[in-house]
């Protein structure tokens, strides 16, 4: 009898031990799985880069990224396995912006994240990143602002509890956060949330955390899911699951943030494809920042479980005013390739040495200096096709093709704006206008970026895009025009692009025009907000 009582007691505490498993697991989706889906990511990111391992991921192509998009990699690769050198890694970031002016005040506070992750928070680029910076760009730089007060930066302009203050002053009627208008945005909520979660301690904090997660909690989609502008996506997943962690709140278990039987971990996993990458919405191709964003949640995730410090915070760091060196000489902009000019003559010095060097072996060795002659006028031309060809495309080649041949249905006007950030720089136009609104030829099923790339060969005008069509969707992203790319005013600044006033919610390859239409690319620093123009699918 007794041992029968024993076996029941036994049977009993192993259920009620196998009961916060079962808590722990939602819609399928189990906590001890995430080690596995950082795995899928790494292993998606490893077969890219060609390697087997993670230090050479670091060492290759991440550094040969850095300053571009490789810091959220970073960032989270240092909080996932501290055993790997980020050393080559800071050097090439280092190099980069000895090379590269910043010039958003977020960028800078991302880079110096990013130096502080890498070990080394101790230079004048981190130290620099806060000097008239924090608020400087709306709310983001609040944001990113306040991560590095809360590693212990210091600020001439603020302090931590300042820019708490400036922040809470940010808040919506909603309880939310956005970067511009009345209406809270998921993104920019969760981010705020992830600032002021160190300070939770404070009364007014805890208020503003609570009514803020209950504005997220009513963001929140049948399947789990957020969005922003329009369509659920990866990153505001991402955001989320780390605004959550950042709090210490159970994604998996907060009723709040259980919809349908599906939480926000469960709608981030659905964006992966089968090789472990990240789309930015479902069914598209695999996006550089919806990938490295849902590693730094499923990170952040496996650090909550693991009862470390979230994302940001940064264990080790410590800053001695005394060893930080005077700000580095700076390039205020990269070196210029030669110009097809200069090439010419480059050429035409190659080949006057030749036939002088050809010259000078046939006077001196004559007959016998007939084959060393033709080697070096081999060599010669040789050096002239390398000269010729290095770093030079044919339009085409340099800004993809574009059906001209079609059948011809009429036209439609084109523009080209940067209004947001007219004369910031030497080469951004003072007026805004990239190119005046232009008639451009419409053809039979031309798409709103074919008629970009039309224009920009008729004029002359350096576009660059990444992304494409996969199936019946696309992700085509125009990251540069006229030399004004993606970030380069801050992490929410880059071109977006409207059809007779509206934002279409699909790529630019993916819209096709009509005959008389209305379309203009126009650079933003706030994800479309000031630029006008709603949404629509």
């Amino acid at each position: 009898m007794i041992k029968r009582f024993l076996s029941a007691v036994l049977v009993l505490l192993l259920l009620l031990g196998a009961v916060p498993c079962a808590a722990a697991q939602t819609d399928g989706v189990r906590c001890e799985e995430i080690q596995q889906h950082i795995e899928r990511i790494l292993a998606y990111e490893l077969d890219r880069a060609g390697v087997s391992e993670l230090q050479a991921l670091l060492d290759g192509r991440l550094s040969e990224r850095a300053g571009i998009d490789a810091e959220w990699y970073a960032i989270a690769l240092s909080q996932y396995d501290g055993a790997l050198s980020l050393d080559a890694y800071a050097d090439a970031l280092e190099r980069y912006l000895a090379e590269h002016r910043a010039n958003g005040a977020s960028t800078r506070q991302k880079y110096a994240l990013a130096l502080i992750a890498a070990g080394r928070e101790n230079t004048a680029l981190v130290r620099d990143a806060l000097s008239d910076s924090i608020g400087q760009q709306g709310i983001m730089s609040l944001v990113f602002g306040l991560h590095l007060l809360n590693l212990g930066l210091p600020s001439e302009d603020y302090t931590a509890d300042g820019a708490v203050d400036a922040l809470l002053a940010r808040r919506l009627s909603d309880g939310g956060y956005a970067v511009s208008g009345e209406v809270a945005n998921a993104d920019v909520t969760a981010m705020a949330l992830q600032a002021l979660a160190p300070h939770r301690a404070r009364s007014d904090v805890q208020t503003a955390i609570e009514q803020a997660l209950v504005c997220l909690s009513d963001m929140q989609h049948a399947d789990g899911s957020f969005e922003s502008y329009g369509a659920s996506n990866a990153e505001s997943c991402a955001q989320v699951v780390m605004a959550l962690c950042a709090l210490g709140i159970d994604p998996f278990a907060d009723e709040r943030f259980i919809q349908e039987g599906h939480t926000v971990v469960d709608a981030l996993l659905g964006f992966a494809n089968a090789e472990g990458g990240y789309a930015h919405r479902r069914g598209e191709a695999v996006s550089v920042s919806a990938t490295a964003q849902a590693l730094c949640a499923l990170v952040s995730l496996r650090r909550a479980e693991m009862g470390q410090p979230f994302l940001y915070l940064f264990e080790g760091a410590s800053y001695d005013p005394s060893t930080i060196p005077d700000t580095p000489a700076v390039d205020p902009a990269a070196p210029e390739p030669p110009s097809t000019d200069a090439r010419l003559w480059v050429c035409l010095g190659i080949g006057m040495i030749a036939l002088i060097g050809a010259a000078l072996l046939l006077l001196i060795k004559k007959k016998k200096g007939v084959r060393d002659a033709c080697l070096a006028i081999v060599v010669a031309g040789l050096a002239v096709v390398l000269v010729l060809t290095v770093r030079v495309q044919t339009p085409e080649e340099y800004y993809g093709a574009a059906d001209e041949t079609g059948k011809v249905i009429g036209a439609v006007t084109l523009e080209i704006r940067c209004d947001s950030v007219a004369g910031l720089d030497d080469h951004i136009p003072t007026d805004g206008a990239v190119l005046s609104a232009t008639e451009v030829v419409l053809c039979e099923g031309d798409s709103a970026y074919d008629v970009l790339l039309r224009a920009a060969r008729q004029h002359r005008i350096l576009v660059e895009a990444h992304g494409g069509t996969v199936g019946d969707s696309s992700s085509r992203y125009v990251r540069g025009i006229n030399n004004l790319y993606e970030f380069d005013f801050g992490e929410l600044s880059g071109w977006v692009y409207t059809v007779n006033g509206v934002h279409p919610s699909r790529g630019c390859d993916a819209y096709i025009l009509e005959d008389a239409d209305r379309v203009s690319f126009l650079y933003t620093t706030t994800l479309g907000e000031n630029v006008g123009g709603e949404v629509t699918e």
